[in-house]
């Protein structure tokens, strides 16, 4: 079970996060002081699990010294662990951790709260039914579990795979369904993005131009917001779902869908497609059913598809043109996203052929987007997409480190002390990777992230969700390893 380890520890800062995001919709109305604290521990714990094997010697040493059996009377378990490490090793025990993680997602928004729109109970009694199917439809993977289970006739896989189908649908009609029902939501974010794509739309430049209804909702939040302060790139990904629907917010539906097919596509390179088809699903299943998937409008969701496309071209076609292109601008989407310039860089350049044209195709994508607003009005753009977020003071409904001390003891640091915290590990992460294709760097970009959302001015729950969408990313990528089927007591076979 050589990639069990690693997995099973990525999963449950999965679960770590997610019951983080739950508590702290759940305690919002408490003492700011709780809510961050809560987040706080949460956040170390899953930094800890992920902190396990971001360390290259650790990496090195789970991928290449063999299985749990051969290492254990070296550790010290005793003569007999072998045998019960070989009996163990026939049970899929990544896919039980995949399980047992959703369920424990699911079931912290059932107990605690379910982010759909403004919590209209029709809404929720929907939410609640999907949320029920999609656990029921997980326990039917459970039998996966058992020895030999990968000898299974195809047809089983068939059919979880129209299970699945059936739960993906079902969650894009609710997300179309919770659209109707709340066709002006009132968060400030959603105010600002239609504001910006309706301003393009009409030839005004979105960070030049006042938007007096976005500052209004943005005050009731303590974040105010005069103009767009967004990535251009993200308004050009929602821009043309607004002239076509009148509502960026489809552009989630579609996101959801890409995020699934690039998953599948992503397994499709494994050695036993039947048993990594089934990861793959249950993976895709985490990610639908995300503590704000049914939110109201953020835009981190929209990252992940960009982000799985620049996995699966790294797997395809590492170093071309079209995995520089990707690449690029996904780091163009969000200003945090340069965390992962460092990783993302080395990504393509160290297996390109032509590493000058994968460096140049890589910073177009990256900057293209911006050119046309800094040649607009370039104090304008530096300051709504820039400087805004570095001005941001600690807010005491944060999750972070940051949030905490300002709630509890009234105490702030610098806001760039997050970034450079985050840059510096990035650096250090892309230097020990080099460009390898096996998650781990995938894994240096979570810890980075969280550690720059720790010691950052502010970090709220949506944050997260790209933060688990790489660790997702990067369990799939371990796990569509040849040796870990092996491993687990499957034989190859097709689904």
């Amino acid at each position: 079970m050589r990639r069990s380890g690693p997995v099973l520890s990525l999963l449950a800062a999965y679960a770590a996060l997610s019951v983080a995001i739950s508590l702290h919709r759940q305690l919002l109305t408490a003492a700011p002081s709780r809510i961050a604290l809560v987040g706080v521990a949460l956040l170390l714990i899953a930094a800890a699990l992920v902190g396990q094997h971001v360390r290259l010697p650790a990496w090195r040493r789970w991928s290449r010294t063999g299985s749990l059996a051969e290492r254990g009377p070296a550790a010290g378990f005793g003569p007999g662990w072998p045998a019960i490490s070989r009996s163990l090793g026939r049970w899929d025990l990544v896919l039980l951790g995949l399980v047992l993680t959703l369920w424990v997602e699911l079931g912290s928004q059932l107990a605690l709260v379910i982010d759909i729109g403004n919590r209209s109970p029709s809404m929720r009694e929907l939410a609640i039914g999907l949320f029920g199917v999609t656990g029921v439809v997980g326990a039917l993977y459970l039998p996966w579990v058992l020895p030999r289970a990968g000898e299974w006739p195809s047809a089983r896989g068939v059919r979880l795979r129209r299970l699945f189908v059936v739960v993906m649908v079902l969650a894009a009609a609710l997300k179309i369904a919770a659209i109707f029902a709340f066709p002006t939501p009132t968060i400030d974010v959603w105010r600002m993005m239609q504001a910006g794509a309706r301003l393009l739309s009409a030839g005004e430049d979105p960070y030049a131009t006042f938007m007096p209804e976005v500052l209004a909702a943005g005050r009731g939040h303590g974040y105010p917001v005069s103009s767009y302060v967004y990535a251009p790139s993200m308004l050009l990904v929602t821009w043309p779902f607004y002239l076509v629907f009148g509502d960026y917010r489809y552009a989630y539906v579609v996101a959801d869908l890409a995020a699934c097919g690039l998953l599948l596509l992503i397994a499709r390179g494994a050695g036993d497609r039947a048993r990594v088809d089934r990861y793959a699903e249950l993976l895709a299943l985490l990610l639908l059913m995300h503590p704000v998937a049914f939110g109201k409008a953020y835009s981190d969701e929209l990252l992940v598809p960009f982000l799985l496309l620049a996995v699966w071209l790294g797997q395809t076609r590492p170093g071309s043109w079209m995995h520089a292109a990707a690449a690029g601008f996904l780091v163009s989407l969000k200003l945090y996203l340069v965390f992962l310039l460092p990783l993302m860089v080395l990504q393509v350049v160290v297996p390109a052929r032509r590493r000058a044209l994968a460096v140049t195709v890589f910073a177009l994508a990256a900057s293209a987007s911006a050119l046309p607003f800094l040649l607009w009005d370039l104090a304008a753009f530096v300051d709504q997409a820039v400087l805004f977020h570095l001005r941001t003071p600690a807010l005491p409904h944060g999750m972070g480190f940051a949030a905490w001390l300002s709630s509890c003891c009234a105490l702030s640091w610098p806001a760039w002390t997050g970034p450079v915290a985050a840059g510096l590990l990035s650096l250090l992460g892309a230097q020990l990777t080099r460009g390898r294709a096996d998650g781990a760097w995938l894994v240096w970009g979570v810890g980075g992230c969280l550690v720059g959302f720790f010691f950052g001015a502010n970090l709220f729950p949506n944050y997260l969700h790209f933060v688990m969408a790489m660790i997702v990313a990067a369990g799939l990528e371990l796990l569509s390893k040849p040796d870990h089927a092996v491993a687990a007591g499957a034989r190859p076979v097709s689904s």
